[in-house]
């Protein structure tokens, strides 16, 4: 198990990346969308912050 760590460190890093580039991308491109159905005041994507928690929300299927 001691041996997996790094191997899963690098996973880790690889899914930050992929959150950090498509939540930058999310930002500029949907920053001036209204509140709607879907888009609420704690999924959205105004920020950067906000863009990165909607997008890890989307992708683990939490409350969609």
């Amino acid at each position: 198990m001691i041996y997996s760590f790094p191997k899963l460190l690098d996973v880790v890093a690889l899914l930050f990346i992929f959150y950090f580039i498509w939540s930058t991308l999310a930002w500029f491109v949907f920053k001036d969308v209204g509140s709607g159905e879907f888009v609420t005041d704690l999924a959205n994507f105004k920020n950067f912050h906000f863009s990165l928690i909607t997008l890890f929300r989307a992708s683990t299927g939490e409350d969609w």
